[in-house]
This record gives C-alpha cells, sequence and structure tokens, in this order.
C-alpha cells in the first residue's frame, strides 16, 4: 500500500527510478559485451580469402578470432591497451574469374575500461543490441506505468489535468516503444543493420515517427475541424473564436510540413544549426500533438463517463437566455439532460436529488439564469421543493463555488453532480476542485457542428490554467531534445 501510494504521489521519480535500474542492468551487460568487437565482412564466406588485420600506431586491439558463416565474415577484436587509432582490414573477393583486393580502414577508441568503440559505418560498439533493448524496455514500462497511474489518478480526480498528461504520455511512449520495437525486430531479420547507428538515427528522428504515423489522424481531424467551422461560422457568423478550429487544423497540416522539410534540411546540409532546429521542432511539434489528442480522448471520456445513481444533489450550469426569459437550446439542453438524469436515478433506486439551476442575471438579461432554469423546471413538473437556485454566478468557477455554500448549509459531505454541455464536461471539473466540489459530470449533447470548436477552446482553456512548473517542463524536454541533436552532430 505504502509503495502504490509512493508511485501515485511521485510518479516521475518513479518512473526514473525504475528506467534506471532497467538502463543500469542492461548497461552492465552492454559494457561486458563491449570489451570486445566484431568486425562484420558483409559478404559470404565462399567468396573470401586472404583476410588479415593490421592496427596503425600503438596496438590498441587485436584479432582474437575469425568466424564465417552464409552470410558474412565476423572477425572478433579485443582490447590490448586505451588509446585511439585506425585498424585496416584486408581482404580478397572471389567471384568467378573477377578478383579483386580490398582493405578497409577503421577508426577506433578503446576506454580506459576497455571498451571499445568504432566508427564503421557510423558509430558502433558490441553492446549496442543490449542498449537498444534497453531503451525498448524502459518506453514499454513507462506505457504500462502511465496507464496504471491514468487509472489510479482517475480514483481520486476523475477531472484533472494529470489525466491528460497520463493519456499525453501513454500515446508517446506506446508509439516509441512500438517503433523501437519494429526497428529491433528488423535487427534480428536482417542481421547486417545491426549497427549503433540505428540506434542513433531512430533517436534522432523519433519524433519525426511520430508526427508522421500520427498523420492519418492530423487528415481525418483537420478536415473534420474545417467542415465543422463552415458550417458553424454560416450558422453563428464570422467571428474569431469560431474559427479557432480552423486555425488548429491549419497548424497541424502545416506543422507536419515544415517537420518533414526541416528533417531533410539537416540531413542534406549536415547543418548544426539545422540539426539542432530540427530537433527542437519536431520534439516541439510532437509534444503538441500528444497534449492536444490526450485532450481530446480525455474530454470524450469525461464527457461519456457513466455517472452512479446516488446523486443527492445535481447542479445546472446557467450560460445564455433569450431576452424574454425562455432558455436558448444550449441551456435547455443542459437542464433536459439533467432531468433524464434524476428519472433514471429515481427508477433505479427511488432517491430525489435536488435541482440547483446556477447562473446570474447577464446585462442583457431580464432575469437570472439560474430563475430561467428553475421555471422551465416547475413546467416538466419538478417540484418546488427539490429546486434550490443559485442566481448570483457569472462565471463557472462562481457556479461551482456558490452552488457548494448553498447544498453545504443543507447537507453534509452531499453526492453532487453537474449537468453541462458534452464539451464543458471535463473544464468544468477541474473549476468545481478548485473549489472544493466532488462532483460527477453529466453531459449534454449539442449540434455536431458546434461541438469540434467547443472542444478546442475547451482544451485551450484548460491548458491556459496550468502552472508555470509544468510549462518550464515542457520547455525542458524540448530543449534536451535539441542538445541530442547537438551530440548527434558531434558524433557524426
Amino acid at each position: 500500500m505504502k509503495l502504490k501510494l509512493f508511485l501515485k504521489n511521485h510518479a516521475s521519480l518513479s518512473l526514473a527510478l525504475a528506467s534506471l535500474m532497467i538502463f543500469s542492468l542492461f548497461g552492465t551487460i552492454s559494457v561486458i559485451q563491449s570489451q570486445k568487437y566484431y568486425y562484420r565482412i558483409h559478404r559470404p564466406a565462399e567468396q573470401l580469402s586472404d583476410i588479415s588485420f593490421e592496427s596503425e600506431g600503438d596496438k590498441i586491439v587485436e584479432l582474437s578470432g575469425i568466424e564465417t558463416n552464409a552470410d558474412e565474415t565476423v572477425l572478433t577484436l579485443k582490447s590490448v591497451q586505451p588509446g585511439s587509432g585506425r585498424i585496416h582490414v584486408k581482404y580478397t573477393i572471389t567471384r568467378g574469374t573477377y578478383t579483386n583486393t580490398i582493405t578497409e580502414t577503421t577508426y577506433v577508441n578503446v576506454l580506459k575500461a576497455g571498451l571499445i568503440f568504432a566508427r564503421k559505418d557510423g558509430f558502433d560498439y558490441a553492446g549496442f543490441n543490449t542498449t537498444y533493448w534497453g531503451l525498448t524496455t524502459i518506453f514499454g514500462l513507462a506505457a504500462f506505468f502511465f496507464i496504471w497511474l491514468r487509472k489510479e489518478y482517475q480514483k481520486d480526480a476523475y477531472y484533472s489535468f494529470r489525466s491528460i498528461a497520463c493519456c499525453a504520455s501513454i500515446l508517446l511512449f506506446s508509439i516509441l516503444f512500438l517503433i523501437y520495437l519494429a526497428a529491433g525486430l528488423s535487427t534480428l531479420i536482417l542481421p547486417y543493420v545491426q549497427t549503433a547507428k540505428l540506434l542513433i538515427v531512430i533517436t534522432k528522428n523519433l519524433m519525426l515517427a511520430y508526427s508522421l504515423l500520427t498523420i492519418p489522424f492530423v487528415v481525418v481531424f483537420a478536415i473534420a475541424l474545417a467542415i465543422s467551422n463552415v458550417k458553424l461560422i454560416r450558422h453563428e457568423g464570422k467571428r474569431l473564436a469560431n474559427m479557432l478550429g480552423i486555425g488548429i487544423a491549419v497548424a497541424l497540416a502545416v506543422g507536419t510540413a515544415v517537420n518533414v522539410m526541416l528533417f531533410f534540411a539537416a540531413y542534406r546540409t549536415h547543418s548544426v544549426a539545422f540539426t539542432v532546429t530540427y530537433a527542437v521542432y519536431s520534439a516541439g511539434f510532437a509534444i503538441f500533438q500528444v497534449l492536444l489528442i490526450g485532450s481530446i480522448i480525455t474530454c470524450l471520456q469525461a464527457a461519456y463517463h457513466k455517472v452512479p445513481y446516488d446523486k443527492d444533489y445535481i447542479i445546472i450550469l446557467g450560460c445564455a437566455i433569450r431576452k424574454d426569459g425562455t432558455l436558448f437550446p444550449l441551456i435547455r439542453g443542459r437542464v433536459d439532460r439533467a432531468v433524464d438524469f434524476w428519472n433514471k436515478q429515481y427508477q433505479a433506486t427511488g432517491k430525489k436529488a435536488v435541482f440547483v439551476p446556477s447562473g446570474g442575471q447577464g446585462d442583457d438579461e431580464i432575469i437570472a439564469e439560474a430563475k430561467a432554469m428553475e421555471q422551465y423546471l416547475l413546467e416538466q413538473g419538478i417540484p418546488q421543493e427539490l429546486i434550490l437556485a443559485e442566481d448570483k454566478s457569472t462565471t463557472t468557477h462562481e457556479n461551482m463555488k456558490f452552488s457548494k455554500e448553498l447544498i453545504d448549509a443543507r447537507t453534509e459531505n452531499a453526492s453532487i453532480a453537474y449537468s453541462t454541455t458534452n464539451y464543458h464536461v471535463f473544464r468544468s471539473g477541474l473549476l468545481a476542485q478548485e473549489v472544493g466540489v466532488k462532483a460527477d459530470g453529466i453531459g449534454a449533447r449539442t449540434k455536431w457542428y458546434f461541438w469540434p470548436n467547443a472542444m478546442i477552446r475547451e482544451v485551450v482553456g484548460v491548458f491556459s490554467r496550468q502552472s508555470v512548473s509544468q510549462w518550464l517542463f515542457i520547455i525542458g524536454l524540448i530543449l534536451l531534445s535539441g542538445l541530442a541533436g547537438y551530440a548527434y552532430t558531434l558524433i557524426y
């Protein structure tokens, strides 16, 4: 139980420690393996003859054995002393009447611990596969850890930014694990690609690979946003808020295109500036994507979350009403959803919840939104004694705060639900928790063309409320990617 509590309260530290333990294990094995180096000649054994090896300058490595098989010949080198220098491998190829003598030169570096690193077809060492599978294991562990962590967080607080962060982490680490797994399996099928360069190249381009794998989502999502926004603008007018979805769709499409262009620019020019810029941009864009997708998944899950039939009160969040005091379809949908839940709970358990219509009077409204909703509830046959109107609030935050004060004055430890439009459920839950209201959200349907743009607005609203430390953490990850890009330029 104490371990479970520690994992929940110190998630990042727990994952870091577990990753360190796994990497230490695989790293130790990799160090032992790297005491030797396997120089591979990718030629069938029957074509090779007169294989020789010599070390230039100080003898830092020596040949300890030659192994041949159908596809390649492997020279096993072992360290003699620390240092660096060139080695030369000479062999003759014979194919029919064709004969050719080839000399290959490779730069080798031997560390004090006896580890051998070579620059053959890129940066290479014998413990590469072990390191590779260690990283693959860490990515897989991280994905499963965040799946577990998200379930645990939702038991305590169903509506929290931690749910979004966990969902985004699940997406990111799952895809990274699958990319590494697929590449690792390819080295088993095609042994001649077993080089540390594969690890470096894959790591460098992980975020680009993620972005490319999400292209189907980007295309579908961008088209859906554009279509819904065009419909929304026709019905609601050309307002900046109504064009947010189109802006996100364009950002996703352009962002993916820029990512690909930066990749080719870095690849062709080998420029430090392009490589670092590409690394920073691809990481930032990938984080933006996973957070966006994670937010949408979490908001959808919140909107269709099954609420238990044990509620004492149902808060109905207000919004604009007509000039004559009657309800627009949007706010009427919230009240109807609350009544529908009330009826289902009564049929299932016999429990009668009290309605708390919440909303003050706007400058252009003749009565408070709460009073307009109260009148509508009475028209639906709800008894007056089951209605507790809160008519002072002007924001969702105040809806929750003032409604809680009314409820606490009547009932201790009340079980509460709140009814709002489906796209608004998650952010309302966040605001409820800020004022100490532990409640379940009930989502009312809205018009199909209104939902995508409204959902994006809610996601923007969620992110605008995050702390500076959370944004600094994200910026730190992006800068770390830039540092990795710079390290790549030093190796190659």
